[in-house]
């Protein structure tokens, strides 16, 4: 493709094309993943968190104010959660670096596009006193609220206190290999969560199976193993000792090993942690279905998150060239701007 650069970061993809031979400008159709209301958020575009250190934040809230002629005022509060905003000064940055911003500023074609960033001080589901300690973050840090048995679906939230006041902040992009969650204060694994909605799932689709199993000393032999994960929570039922059943709407059981993949070897555990012991027999048809926390559980979570944001007036990026020579050029960005984007 003759006089085209492509510039690449993640799964997207942008390409410079050749000046349009009408208007002189670039072709729209020369960049791909446009969104027509310029809401797409790339989410695998993490802006560099070794740069943001480096940034100014603003959180602001959007206030009415009101005079009424006895000289009180009446005030609206007409967002619910502060909009974020950040100005970065970057100096002498290296070519990697200063290749790494132009990259995600070419890919989200100025500011069309949002990315998501790592605000230095408000980043953990801890209090930001704690994250700016570097306390480490476990997954009874936030109540996310307690189950109500059949719904698999919650959003992440994170509570700022002082004194008796408290205040909600949706948290819609957590940083996923470091999320952590906790049902009934015991920490899980069998959870998932989707960007694009913006929920954690406990609908894990291990489906009902059932199989002919041989139990001694709880270990359970025949189920399919590929559909299990240590921390899965499931019931159970099928048992000739009736004692023994989880059945669904009562508390399930929880996988604490799986000792043999090849043939299902599966180990229990009761919900509240105790040891799961069942009578031991010899065959008997056993059933095991996937199970939401049972109701009045409460799910807790902790981790890092991100703030969906994109270039404020990011159809320029102006940089200048400050040292060195072409094989190791340095350049700096006078202040690069960044909004958050609300959803």
């Amino acid at each position: 493709m003759a006089g085209q650069k492509v510039y690449s970061f993640g799964a997207n993809v942008a390409v410079r094309a050749d000046p349009d031979p009408v208007s002189g400008g670039i072709a729209s159709s020369a960049y791909v993943d446009q969104s027509e209301d310029g809401d797409v958020i790339y989410t695998d575009i993490i802006f560099p968190e070794c740069i943001s250190y480096g940034s100014t934040g603003l959180p602001r809230y959007l206030t009415d104010k009101v005079e009424v002629y006895s000289g009180a005022e009446q005030r609206q509060t007409r967002w619910d959660y502060p909009k974020h905003e950040y100005s970065i000064v970057l100096e002498n940055l290296p070519a990697d670096e200063v290749a790494e911003i132009m990259n995600i500023w070419h890919v989200c074609s100025g500011d069309q596009a949002a990315f998501l960033f790592m605000d230095p001080l408000d980043n953990t589901s801890l209090s930001n006193a704690n994250t700016i300690a570097g306390t480490v973050v476990t997954p009874t840090d936030q109540v996310i609220g307690d189950a109500d048995g059949s719904s698999g679906e919650y959003m992440l939230l994170k509570v700022y206190e002082q004194a008796s006041r408290s205040k909600s902040r949706r948290i819609r992009y957590p940083k996923l290999d470091t999320l952590r969650v906790a049902v009934g204060g015991v920490e899980v694994e069998n959870f998932t969560y989707d960007y694009t909605t913006g929920l954690l799932s406990f609908n894990k689709a291990i489906g009902s199976q059932s199989a002919t199993v041989s139990i001694s000393s709880g270990v359970y032999s025949g189920f399919t193993p590929g559909s299990l994960a240590v921390g899965d929570l499931v019931y159970v039922t099928g048992h000739t000792n009736a004692a023994d059943n989880r059945p669904s709407g009562g508390d399930p059981l929880r996988v604490t090993a799986i000792n043999d993949p090849s043939t299902g070897d599966v180990q229990f555990e009761e919900f509240d942690g105790s040891a799961f012991n069942p009578a031991d027999e010899v065959g008997g048809s056993l059933t095991l279905a996937s199970a939401f926390p049972p109701s009045g559980a409460q799910i807790t979570w902790g981790g890092y998150f991100y703030v969906p944001v994109r270039f404020d007036d990011g159809d320029n990026m102006e940089h200048e060239v400050t040292a060195g020579m072409r094989e190791s050029l340095f350049a700096s960005f006078n202040r690069i701007k960044l909004k958050e984007v609300f959803e």
